[in-house]
């Protein structure tokens, strides 16, 4: 595998079992998965999702707080802790689709407790397609965890260049707004760190 390799694909709603931990924590009190409600807006979301997800390889390098990943540096003491010890990594990304956004806004005007519990269980559910592409993209090696921008010291001032070296506005149609926000929203990127 080279640096060159981009990977990406579709998840089926079939293969998406969200987590009832981050369900719960989403949700703010603990998922039933009988309760009638949270099935009902949970098939609402599954239908409007149109999960995607992309992954590429690419060089690790640290130095002090200075995280070198092939396509840019940047300066994060945090990245730089996740990533000791591995000289290479995976770039990954995924998406649920515009449609989680039109369902949210057609929500919002209808019924605000559906919108509520579709944007909770939207994001638990773009959760579970982002451990699905992870296990894609390891191949059961060991890693780091998941690190996303945004998260402790890194800027969302890399989502730009991680979008570019993943081609995500082609691949998963991830487009970023002027303050780095991603659209559609329930979008994760990360960087993984690959351990020898």
């Amino acid at each position: 595998m080279t640096y060159t390799d981009l990977h990406y694909g579709t998840v089926s709603r079939d293969e998406v079992q969200i987590s009832e931990k981050e369900a719960s924590a989403r949700l703010g009190y603990p998922y039933d998965p009988q309760d009638a409600d949270l099935r009902r807006c949970l098939d609402k979301v599954l239908s409007a999702a149109d999960f995607r997800y992309a992954w590429r390889p690419c060089p690790v390098s640290v130095s002090g707080d200075v995280c070198d990943l092939g396509m840019g540096q940047w300066n994060s003491h945090s990245l730089a802790r996740n990533l000791a010890g591995c000289e290479s990594g995976i770039i990954l990304s995924v998406t649920a689709g515009a449609g989680i956004d039109r369902l949210w806004e057609r929500e919002r005007l209808v019924n605000v407790r559906d919108a509520f519990l579709c944007d909770a269980l939207a994001s638990a559910a773009i959760e579970a397609v982002c451990d699905i592409a992870q296990a894609l993209a390891v191949r059961e090696r060991a890693h780091r965890p998941r690190f996303s921008p945004g998260y402790g010291d890194l800027s969302l001032a890399v989502q730009p260049a991680v979008l570019d070296w993943l081609q995500a506005s082609v691949t998963l149609g991830i487009h970023l707004d002027g303050s780095l926000f991603m659209h559609p929203m329930k979008s994760i990127t990360a960087i993984i760190g690959v351990l020898p």
